[in-house]
């Protein structure tokens, strides 16, 4: 005996629909949210994250993680990553308030070990008049394992036109703090599950030991998913240099940045 489950139905024509559609109303309906980096030294604004969100008239709000695996799926990782640089780089050229800020934004592993990575950047920085210097590109753990030897001249290339590296989500799968002085890396941002630990003795020690290991190779720390004031005041206490999380903001759309 077999039932008929319509919540299956409706996942798996969600999941055609976003394939289906997601290249094709990027333009359109995929737009950017902008996350605030905080500066610890005096709880000023240092940056923001560019972050992509999709606002479908048709199936509601899709997840970056359901973006991020239809676009995977169809091998278009560099036509989504060309185009989020693009979104930011418009952005920035339109609205002065993150202008001369640290614009952070995300690129695969694809795209960071793509040959055409450097040039598309340089491209669309003198199409909008970009200064590279307030460029920051958030790479994961993964870009550092799947082509090891590509990643690091694409990052050096990067490096040298004046963008910043950030590694993003550290800790959360193959990183270890031995190996930081072989990458060109800027920043490190801390993952929220180890932040969540904030206020115990091992989640203490943890945190505090990423910091100092970081800033022993000359690596600025961000902590992610900073929630609330006590874990700020930790942080603090232990010279994490920038802060990212709903205590200090949520990520929110270009208009209310200009308001």
């Amino acid at each position: 005996m077999s039932f008929y489950d319509a919540s299956v139905e409706d996942t798996i024509n969600r999941i055609k629909y976003i394939e289906t559609n997601v290249v094709n109303l990027m333009d359109d309906e995929v737009v950017l949210y902008f996350q605030p980096k905080i500066s610890s030294n005096d709880d000023s604004v240092y940056g923001y994250e560019a972050l992509m969100r999709w606002n479908s008239p048709v199936i509601g709000w899709v997840s970056p993680p359901e973006i991020i695996h239809a676009v995977d799926n169809l091998g278009l990782m560099e036509v989504l990553d060309k185009k989020i640089i693009i979104k930011a780089f418009k952005a920035i050229s339109e609205n002065a308030r993150i202008q001369n800020k640290s614009i952070s934004i995300n690129i695969s592993p694809t795209s960071i070990n793509s040959s055409s990575i450097v040039d598309i950047i340089d491209n669309s920085a003198k199409k909008y008049g970009i200064d590279l210097n307030y460029i920051d590109i958030e790479i994961t753990e993964d870009s550092l394992l799947d082509d090891y030897g590509n990643t690091l001249s694409n990052i050096d290339a990067l490096r040298k036109k004046g963008l910043s590296i950030s590694l993003d989500d550290f800790g959360k799968g193959y990183s270890s703090l031995s190996y930081l002085s072989s990458f060109n890396i800027d920043y490190l941002k801390i993952d929220k599950l180890f932040i969540d630990k904030l206020g115990t003795h091992r989640g203490d020690g943890m945190v505090e030991s990423i910091i100092k290991m970081a800033h022993i190779n000359d690596i600025k720390v961000v902590a992610e998913g900073v929630e609330d004031k006590q874990q700020a005041m930790i942080l603090k206490s232990m010279n994490c240099d920038l802060f990212q999380g709903y205590y200090f903001g949520k990520p929110t759309c270009i208009t209310n940045l200009r308001n």
